[in-house]
């Protein structure tokens, strides 16, 4: 990249994640406490919007609960902050809807308390994290824990560049219609999408960006944010344990050593307007 990447305020991005919940009616660190005590992660807009300054708010806040405790969480939501269940679905009774049918995701609830939308999605495994690297795009592969946020991308996150992560052989055209769509909302927030190739040219199985490079959640590609007030926090259960850390890569066929771009991404015209469901 030739322009020099944009510096990161922890005090600032944290006062950002605390004004998020206190506009959803969450008391912020008892919140934060809650994730840490499920080992639940916050991703979506909630975990991208203090990054930056957009010119969109986040319109629900998505929390993803590994299975063994998202019982717990969804107890804390509805008796501790009194929101209600909406509706809940499965992915396999209902594969179609606005979160992606992959095998991770177990269910989704919707939950409400007046205008304000939480959704839990259950995930298979012991690592929340696992299904925020199917996301469409680099954009939005970033959560929150009670104590930091993570960026997977943060070279091109925090210039608002956003690489996709599918492979366009072997995806199917609902998922395709999805996924176009929430790249095309993205770019209406001031997100540039761009060709593998067009970020940069890359060495196979070491850049990020290169499909054959395995990534983790302790790599040096990635950034990792404390939170200042939190960092004295002794934590039971970190989701960044190496025993329940995930490994991953983006989407797309090999580039073959090439040191080109994996993405065949078409540009996104006339996609389909949002569904109901979680802004990610």
């Amino acid at each position: 990249m030739d322009t020099p990447l944009p510096s990161v305020d922890p005090h600032e991005i944290e006062s950002k994640v605390l004004h998020i919940l206190r506009t959803y009616g969450l008391p912020p660190h008892e919140f934060l406490n809650s994730l840490d005590d499920t080992r639940s992660l916050v991703s979506g807009s909630a975990a991208l919007w203090p990054l930056h300054d957009f010119n969109f708010f986040p319109s629900d806040i998505d929390i993803y609960s590994p299975v063994d405790t998202a019982s717990s969480m969804l107890d804390i939501l509805r008796y501790r902050f009194r929101f209600r269940i909406h509706r809940m679905q499965t992915t396999y009774t209902h594969p179609s809807a606005q979160y992606p049918d992959y095998l991770d995701i177990l269910r989704v609830y919707w939950l409400k308390r007046g205008h304000n939308t939480l959704n839990l999605i259950v995930v298979n495994g012991d690592n929340a994290a696992a299904s925020i690297f199917n996301f469409h795009s680099t954009i939005v592969m970033n959560y929150f824990s009670g104590t930091r946020l993570y960026c997977s991308m943060p070279e091109l996150t925090l210039r608002k560049i956003s690489a996709p992560n599918l492979n366009l052989i072997d995806i199917s055209l609902e998922t395709a219609r999805r996924t176009f769509s929430c790249i095309r909302k993205y770019s209406l927030r001031g997100i540039t999408f761009k060709y593998g190739r067009r970020i940069a040219a890359h060495a196979c199985g070491v850049d990020p960006i290169c499909p054959a490079t395995i990534r983790t959640l302790h790599d040096e590609a990635g950034l990792v944010i404390p939170f200042p007030s939190r960092v004295s926090i002794v934590r039971s259960v970190d989701v960044y344990d190496g025993s329940r850390s995930v490994r991953w890569s983006l989407g797309g066929p090999h580039c073959y050593d090439h040191g080109l771009s994996y993405s065949t991404i078409l540009e996104c015209i006339d996609a389909p307007q949002d569904e109901e469901g979680a802004d990610i």
